[in-house]
């Protein structure tokens, strides 16, 4: 038991290592190239759910390329942006309807 904890330290630091050596800069899949093409064009334009849905289909073509997970995060982050308050009334999820 004694040893529990650096095995652990030691697991973590070898999954974190190997999985930052395992998501190369690779050139994504072909399709997936041009549906990130797709995507930026449509950030570009303001279109953020089209920007979206493109990411989010070139990730089903190509999952292991990194960089898609990035872009989606930058098209959702400025979708955020643009996102119309709630009511003050207006109850959220976490709240119960008991």
């Amino acid at each position: 038991m004694r040893f529990a904890p650096a095995a652990a330290a030691l697991s973590l630091a070898l999954a974190v290592t190997s999985s930052v050596g395992w998501a190369g800069n690779d050139a994504p899949e072909p399709r997936a190239g041009v549906l990130i093409a797709k995507g930026e064009t449509a950030l570009a334009q303001g279109d953020t759910q089209g920007a979206i849905d493109a990411f989010e289909a070139a990730l089903a073509v190509d999952p292991g390329h990194t960089p898609i997970f990035l872009r989606l995060a930058e098209a959702a982050r400025s979708r955020l942006g643009r996102v119309v308050p709630r009511p003050a009334n207006a109850r959220c999820h976490s709240q119960r309807q008991g």
